[in-house]
């Protein structure tokens, strides 16, 4: 199993990992010991190195370890696609095989039903949304099903539990006071780092976390055009979108920096973005936003402005009109100006003197001529 350590000669973080020979090597991982963040990411890098290792063994015919059949199966399965499912599966995986060691289910055999009703305690104590923990559970079921068909078990404990999700929370959208705070604290933290860069396309471009990882080939400044690709688009169809004027400056430097460090895509984003980006706001005292509510901001101050609901749709990439005003959080005071320019028409209104028909006429009689 790889594992991570410090080199009193070295600012950064190394691992030590068995090569394709099966040798042991060692190397810088690029990310810094005093960066919370990088630590973070190095421990991703360990758990990446340590399931290549399980998953380059060759399989014992008699045994039925989750280690010796299990990911082979989701490389086999799910490698050959290039968004993020063969990413989030070996995660979910590993968070299993964790959690598997823990209890002494050491084989499919072993997985009772009570199991898997406990995960979901055990992963919110593991810092995991219930919800999160039943997306978990699903792949499971994909899992367990194989390893039926492989004769590792004869019933499938994770499946039919009808556990239901709980309501997701409702997207809040930002005040100004909150994006001006948000933004301050990024740009001083890590500046054109993935949480800031995904914040800045929230912000301007009402797009989701995993839209912001696009090439940056995708983005014509010539035009004035962002094209996403659709494997970085929920629902999986493409689309583009013209660039905030706004933001064009700040992408124009993004872009620019992201050149001069040799990178393809406008940032990298790690695997569990939104719980990072939940213990980021957490940090400032915004426990009731997430990143998504950026999307409700744009489209609710886009209602406000008074661009057509077509248009905004188009933008943000809607079909129905149902979703898109979900997202439109118009509050009381929003609503205060129209009253303002109300009574102001009101009384420009009682100023204008009446017209020339409703003047009452005055007759005046003839005289003698």
């Amino acid at each position: 199993m790889a594992s991570l350590y410090n080199r009193s000669d070295s600012p950064f973080i190394w691992i030590r990992y068995k090569d394709a020979a099966g040798k042991w090597a060692s190397k810088n991982t690029g990310y810094r010991q005093d960066n919370i963040g990088d630590r973070k990411q190095a421990e991703i890098v360990a758990k990446r190195k340590s399931l290549e290792e399980m998953a380059s063994k060759p399989v014992r015919v008699a045994s039925h370890n989750w280690e010796d059949w299990a990911m082979p199966w989701i490389i086999a399965r799910w490698g050959n696609r290039t968004n993020r499912t063969p990413k989030m599966y070996t995660n979910y995986f590993w968070r299993w095989l964790k959690y598997f060691q823990e209890n002494e289910v050491t084989q499919p055999a072993t997985l009772r039903r009570e199991h898997v009703i406990n995960y979901l305690e055990w992963r919110q104590k593991h810092g995991g949304h219930r919800n999160t923990a039943i997306h978990e559970i699903k792949f499971l079921g994909m899992l367990m099903d194989e390893a039926i068909n492989r004769g590792y078990a004869t019933t499938n404990p994770a499946r039919k539990l009808h556990i239901e999700k709980t309501a997701p929370a409702e997207k809040v959208p930002w005040s100004e006071f909150e994006v001006e705070q948000v933004e301050k604290a990024l740009a001083e933290r890590n500046k054109f780092g993935w949480m800031h860069v995904t914040f800045l396309m929230g912000l301007y471009q009402a797009a989701r976390l995993r839209q912001s990882e696009i090439p940056l080939s995708r983005i014509d400044f010539r035009r004035r055009i962002i094209d996403y690709p659709s494997d970085r688009v929920k629902g999986g169809k493409g689309y583009s979108q013209p660039i905030d004027s706004d933001f064009y400056p700040i992408l124009q430097e993004l872009v620019a920096h992201r050149q001069s460090l040799g990178k393809s895509l406008l940032c990298e984003i790690p695997v569990l973005p939104s719980v990072e980006w939940r213990r980021f706001l957490d940090t400032l005292g915004l426990k009731h936003l997430v990143h998504h509510g950026l999307r409700a901001t744009w489209i609710t101050r886009a209602a406000l402005a008074g661009i057509p609901e077509s248009l905004a749709k188009r933008f943000v990439n809607h079909a129905s009109s149902q979703v898109h005003a979900i997202y439109q959080k118009i509050t009381a005071t929003d609503l205060m100006p129209m009253l303002d320019a109300f009574a102001l028409y009101r009384h420009k209104q009682a100023l204008m003197p009446p017209p020339p028909s409703l003047v009452p006429q005055i007759s005046v009689a003839a005289g003698p001529l």
